[in-house]
């Protein structure tokens, strides 16, 4: 999260100044943790993504800043665009990756609950990389978000566009034994009916993890089992590699 202002009195003033100005009523209403009055968000409703100081903040983004989850809602529902540049314009960091990359519980949540009921679709995907914001809960190891988008309809196998690589969340978790995810993907059906091309390259990823017998070696092969066991993927060479089986 990009915390650079909150907790400084001065902040709302030195960023949505002058005094008079309705953006600077809904910052300081924001910053004590209040709601937006209805009056003021109608005022900047026709510029509710405008940025102050150069590009940095939005109101949306100074509300993030100030954990404040209910003018989150209430500048969505005037229109505001959780996909818009972040600070400075920082690639991939809009409110929806910084969300979703946040580490601090229940806000994560709490936030990404307000996303999803405001029209955000848990299957969408980053406006320049077509990256499915799923991969950006799964890349931080926040599995209780990525779990509320899988719950809301996230296809873990949709793969990213653009120019990068086509691989979808599972690929992805695999090639950074994020095993927790696998874990969770198997119990709740994901593999299941999945062809043994699409669940090869899992299991090929977790095979190039070398195996020492550790306790690390331990938790792959227990996942092994269990892809195995949902997608009845059969027995080849890195499954016997991994199991340590004939």
């Amino acid at each position: 999260m990009n915390i650079d202002d909150d907790g400084d009195p001065d902040a709302a003033v030195a960023i949505f100044g002058p005094a008079a100005s309705p953006w600077l009523t809904a910052a300081k209403a924001i910053q004590t943790g209040d709601d937006i009055p209805s009056p003021v968000l109608s005022q900047i409703k026709p510029d509710i993504d405008r940025q102050f100081q150069a590009g940095k903040i939005s109101l949306l983004q100074f509300s993030w800043n100030n954990q404040n989850v209910n003018a989150i809602g209430q500048l969505l529902a005037a229109g505001a665009n959780p996909q818009a540049p972040g600070p400075l314009g920082q690639e991939n960091e809009d409110l929806i990756y910084q969300i979703l990359s946040c580490q601090t519980q229940p806000l994560a949540l709490d936030a990404l609950n307000v996303l999803l009921s405001h029209g955000v679709k848990a299957d969408s995907k980053d406006s320049s990389d077509q990256i499915p914001i799923l991969q950006y809960a799964v890349d931080s190891r926040n599995l209780v978000l990525a779990e509320r988008l899988l719950a809301a309809g996230a296809d873990p196998w949709a793969v990213s566009g653009g120019t990068l690589a086509p691989y979808s969340t599972v690929r992805n978790a695999a090639d950074n034994v994020n095993l927790p995810y696998l874990n969770y993907l198997a119990q709740i059906g994901a593999f299941d009916g999945r062809s043994v091309d699409q669940v090869r390259p899992i299991i090929k990823s977790l095979a190039r993890i070398e195996q020492t017998g550790d306790e690390g070696s331990k938790a792959i092969q227990a996942t092994v089992r269990l892809i195995m066991k949902h997608s009845h993927y059969p027995p080849d060479a890195s499954t016997r590699y991994i199991l340590g089986t004939p």
